[in-house]
């Protein structure tokens, strides 16, 4: 076992060896080396046996050989390489390009529940501020509770609560709905900001949900699938997994053990017991119904060509002022005097 384990190490060795000395040669250096703060995964084991690992909408389950079943310690290192497999493949461009989408509703629905919150006191600006409170306790009291529940939620990341998270967010909204009739707010502001905030809400379950069934079709077809966004862009790239153990940047491969294989999935939102309950997988990837990639060009079309348009033209604008005050001073001729060579300008640096 000692020797099997020297082998590994040293083939993990020159796995690395190998792997920096590609991307030392290639235009996309640091390109899989992003880091990946937004996405938290939880990992479990079903009563079969199975390694199950938990991403917002779906519970992706991995088959362990039966003689490992029992082995906490094998589990407990396929698990931490499944999540870095996992974060890896979040971090590249196809998945951070739909985790913008989800994120300008989440920004967007926390956004309009503070404007929500800032009409209260508006429409009370001759009254001291617990006053407000007050008169309004029940709307401040669900307020508490939206809070409460995005703490767990977001930051202490509870199993359970991650799976009710559908229901919790639709029982909120029908609890604002009954609070602001009960104090008779329904004036045109306030219709506006929470139908906002409610599109907001389903737009972003939309994103999440898609954007699971995505993952587990390049985690079924242990690779990942190019995906042009908006469908009028054919870029013909391949995406990267900057992880050692795999060799090709494209290909998903299950670490740890042979053994450990991708079994199936089931949404997060099931009233099932998701830890006895019988998964299965398509057994061609490339039969999955592909559906709901609609979603990611209709929120592409959204989120860029419509919110983030001013966003996109100061941006386009910031780059084309560097770069054109970089081309001045490299072609001032007292500049070329002291034989100052040309590297590029930042508008070079987008290529990459």
């Amino acid at each position: 076992e000692e020797e099997a384990q020297g082998d590994r190490n040293n083939a993990l060795l020159s796995d690395a060896d190998v792997k920096t000395e590609l991307l030392a040669n290639q235009k996309q250096p640091t390109q899989p080396y992003f880091n990946n703060q937004n996405s938290v995964l939880m990992a479990a084991r079903s009563t079969r046996g199975d390694l199950m690992i938990m991403h917002e909408t779906r519970i992706f389950y991995f088959a362990f050989d039966s003689q490992l079943r029992h082995d906490d310690a094998a589990y407990a290192k396929a698990a931490d390489k499944l999540i870095e497999l996992i974060c890896a493949m979040l971090t590249t461009r196809k998945y951070r390009l739909l985790q913008s989408f989800y994120l300008l509703w989440h920004v967007l629905d926390s956004a309009i529940l503070v404007a929500l919150v800032a009409t209260l006191f508006l429409q009370s600006t001759h009254q001291p501020f617990m006053t407000t409170i007050w008169n309004y306790i029940w709307i401040f009291a669900v307020v508490a509770l939206e809070v409460f529940y995005d703490v767990l939620e977001f930051i202490v990341k509870i199993w359970l609560i991650n799976r009710l998270s559908i229901y919790i967010g639709i029982a909120l909204y029908i609890l604002y709905a009954v609070t602001f009739t009960w104090y008779s707010l329904w004036d045109p502001i306030t219709i506006t900001l929470l139908s906002v905030r409610f599109v907001s809400f389903v737009c972003g379950l939309a994103v999440d949900y898609c954007l699971d069934l995505e993952l587990e079709y390049d985690l079924n077809g242990e690779k990942l699938h190019h995906l042009d966004v908006p469908i009028c862009l054919k870029t013909g790239g391949i995406e990267k997994i900057g992880i050692l153990h795999i060799k090709q940047y494209n290909t998903i491969a299950i670490p740890y053990h042979p053994d450990l294989q991708y079994k199936g999935h089931v949404c997060a939102w099931t009233a099932k017991n998701t830890f006895d309950c019988t998964v299965s997988k398509a057994e061609n990837a490339e039969n999955i119904d592909k559906s709901y990639r609609f979603v990611f060009h209709l929120m592409f079309a959204i989120t860029y060509c419509i919110v983030g348009l001013p966003f996109i033209a100061v941006l386009m604008i910031s780059i084309a002022v560097l770069a054109a005050s970089r081309r001045l001073y490299l072609c001032c001729k007292c500049r070329r005097r002291y034989g100052i060579k040309e590297h590029g300008t930042i508008c070079d640096e987008c290529m990459h």
